[in-house]
């Protein structure tokens, strides 16, 4: 095999490895990058092992240089996402809800649904199996966020 088939297979190695970690995540096309650049820097040493030692070393000077440009480019900034998400379900600093309180379910709970409590819609569990649309329920428990609620017998 001639230096410029291993210099190739290297090029396409790391060419797989930075389309892995800019535009295909997976994990497939990085190991096969890998794979591809180990492949010929084995080749390399097969050669003689002085030529094997100037292409390992230019491969990791190469792989360094590169993944320095694309981590410093503008290319993250296109990439990524920067908006932050400010909704939050059941906010119960808004909505005061305390164990007691009464509503009545707006959809059918299996075990979760939709409940009106105090005057708000709220997500809530079933403490027991199903609850019917239109099912008097009190409030048992509010753990994390999430409002436990059984059927309560008097309106």
């Amino acid at each position: 095999m001639t230096l410029t088939v291993i210099i190739l297979i290297i090029v396409a190695g790391l060419a797989f490895v930075l389309a892995e970690i800019l535009v295909l995540p997976g994990g497939v096309v990085g190991i096969m990058g890998f794979a591809l650049m180990i492949t010929g820097i084995y080749f390399a040493y097969g050669l003689d092992t002085n030529t094997g030692h100037f292409v390992l070393t230019g491969t990791l000077v190469l792989t360094g240089g590169i993944s320095y440009m694309a981590f410093k480019s503008k290319t993250w900034k296109k990439a990524t996402l920067h908006t932050n998400v400010a909704g939050k379900v059941n906010t119960l600093n808004e909505t005061p809800v305390q164990p007691g309180d009464k509503g009545k379910t707006t959809s059918r709970l299996a075990p979760m649904g939709t409940a009106k409590i105090n005057g708000h819609y709220l997500e809530v569990k079933s403490h027991v199996a199903y609850l019917d649309p239109n099912t008097p329920v009190e409030v048992v428990k509010i753990e994390g966020g999430q409002i436990t609620v059984k059927p309560s017998l008097n309106e």
